[in-house]
């Protein structure tokens, strides 16, 4: 479960990161950083040892498989993202950085299903991922999705803001 002071900061967190992601396309590390510090002093001092435990896992995990995602599958998350999932991830703990990427992971998808149809891209996307999986499927080489249809680019702070709003709707003890 995560605290009601906890919830607060992480929310505060993903509205600044959401608005400079919209605004300037960036999230600067003077939000991050700061909040990968408090996030384990915070449990720290909230739930002793175990807090900081489940604090640096709930970072550390977060940050190890998507520095790993963003490595193998191209350009998507940065740094930024990346940096910020850690720092809330801190903040949440284990359990609630799980939910946290889940939700922020399906929020994602979300957002891009919903700017491929507002482009009019949707149906393209998909015929070009299922030409794709059967090429592959042959043992023919396929081609780069973002050759084959324009990605739309979108700050994803919009999906971290959701993610974090639906996974601490879960993890707060109210």
């Amino acid at each position: 479960m995560v605290d009601k002071s906890v919830a607060i900061l992480a929310v505060a967190a993903a509205l600044v990161a959401l608005y400079t992601d919209l605004r300037w396309r960036k999230i600067f590390n003077w939000l991050t950083l700061p909040l990968l510090a408090i996030g384990p002093i915070l449990q720290l001092c909230l739930h002793g040892w175990s807090g900081l435990a489940t604090s640096l896992l709930g970072a550390g995990t977060i940050f190890v498989c998507l520095t790993l995602c963003a490595l193998l599958a191209g350009p998507g998350l940065s740094g930024g993202d990346i940096k910020l999932l850690a720092a809330l991830g801190s903040l949440f703990g284990a359990p609630g950085a799980a939910w946290l990427v889940l939700y922020t992971v399906a929020s994602g998808f979300f957002v891009v299903v919903l700017m491929l149809l507002w482009q009019g891209l949707l149906r393209r996307t998909f015929t070009n991922m299922v030409r794709n999986m059967r090429r592959r499927a042959a043992g023919e080489a396929g081609v780069s999705l973002s050759e084959a249809s324009p990605a739309p680019r979108i700050p994803y702070a919009v999906c971290i803001s959701c993610g974090t709003a639906l996974a601490l709707a879960r993890c707060v003890a109210w």
